[in-house]
């Protein structure tokens, strides 16, 4: 006799076309690869979704059989329950006359940003492109920036929501506004997002950069960094962090960002390249999508000898 669980599984596998994966398929080995390093147990499934449908089916078979789920977008969560429906295959940006952009569940930042770059628009992101969108919004959406545009949760406009009960609801702030409230920095815990509506900003280039200095002078640093910080205009955004070099010792990270007016960008990001003693990196005028790359936030401190694996940067 197959167990309830088997038996909901298979049927849920036939109900996507084949597009469940369990341990030992190829498939399921990536979409578990996650960011962060998987401890405890691994999932039980990988629902691979493409649309609204193939997710209600998930839901209503995780359901039914009482499994815990998660949802995975760009995969930066450690979260891998007994279901984990998989949204990468829904990435789709599209850019309405509005200046508003519908970003599929399953798309990270580098998607947005390739659809908005051209036209010389931005979405607020976080700092790499490799997060995706949906995770970034619903757990606030700290980025470079906040200080003019808010946090990415702050630019959601509306979402289309798959519910507990498979219920499919768009919501706004004309449609069911509390709920997009609660979405707004309160998780995933209210549905599967699987498209999202966030507004854009002009912005055909920022000034930034990342700048490496050394642990011992921490202290000194981002003091200094946080006294300059205090006198500047909103359309300054600075984040910190540390990351461990090659030989295993920690340096301080300061990345600035400017999104004002490009002719005081040099200007006004002078004062953080003498912090301390300068290990590397630089500022420069760019397009606001090649420094949130994948590779381009890291770009300037690899080429000081510091692997990419361990940046952690964060906002103050």
């Amino acid at each position: 006799m197959i167990p309830p669980i088997e038996r909901t599984l298979r049927q849920l596998g036939q109900e996507l076309s084949g597009r469940l994966s369990v341990p030992g398929d190829d498939r399921y080995t990536a979409a578990t690869a996650i960011w962060a390093k998987p401890v405890g147990r691994t999932p039980r499934a990988v629902a691979h979704c493409r649309t609204q449908k193939d997710v209600q089916s998930a839901i209503r078979a995780a359901r039914n059989c009482d499994l815990p789920l998660s949802v995975r977008g760009g995969g930066h969560d450690w979260a891998g329950r007994a279901l984990v429906i998989d949204l990468r295959d829904m990435n789709a940006v599209s850019v309405g006359s509005d200046k508003t952009a519908r970003i599929s569940g399953g798309a990270r930042a580098a998607d947005v940003l390739a659809v908005t770059d051209p036209l010389g628009l931005a979405a607020v992101t976080g700092s790499v492109g490799a997060v995706g969108m949906a995770g970034l919004t619903l757990g606030g959406g700290y980025g470079p920036l906040i200080g003019r545009c808010g946090l990415a949760l702050d630019n959601l406009v509306a979402a289309e929501v798959v519910l507990a009960d498979g219920q499919v609801v768009c919501v706004s702030q004309r449609n069911d506004e509390e709920l997009l409230w609660a979405l707004r920095g309160g998780g995933g815990n209210f549905g599967v997002v699987t498209a999202m509506h966030h507004r854009l900003h002009e912005l055909p280039s920022v000034c930034s950069g990342v700048l490496i200095y050394p642990f011992s002078e921490a202290k000194a640093v981002l003091e200094r960094c946080a006294d300059i910080a205090t006198f500047t205009p909103e359309d300054l955004t600075v984040q910190v962090g540390f990351a461990a070099g090659p030989d295993a010792k920690f340096v301080v990270l300061v990345v600035p960002t400017w999104c004002g007016v490009e002719a005081e960008g040099q200007a006004r990001l002078r004062p953080f390249l003498n912090l301390g003693t300068l290990l590397g990196g630089g500022v420069t005028q760019t397009s606001y999508a090649a420094p949130i790359s994948s590779t381009g936030c890291v770009r300037s401190w690899r080429r000081a000898g510091f692997p990419r694996s361990t940046a952690a940067a964060s906002t103050p």
